[in-house]
């Protein structure tokens, strides 16, 4: 099943360094997250995927990402 690209999840409480380890790196806590830099993903390539999972997040996830989100209510 795939994990919804909107902000809807609690991708958006993450700064963004946490997807770019998580990307090529995968998971260690679920099968869904697989280790993409095994797969041929460069480091140069894991900012379009964050990019592209942010371009579908509403103005608030936005302004709220990372630590910030704590300061936020929803």
């Amino acid at each position: 099943m795939a994990l919804a690209l909107d902000d809807s999840l609690h991708a958006w409480r993450h700064a963004d360094g946490a997807p770019v380890k998580i990307l090529p790196d995968g998971s260690s806590r679920t099968k869904r997250m697989p280790a993409l830099g095994e797969q041929g993903m460069t480091a140069a390539q894991v900012h379009d995927p964050v990019d592209c999972l942010k371009s579908h997040w509403g103005e608030r996830a936005l302004a709220c990402q990372g630590p910030k989100h704590m300061q936020c209510s929803r």
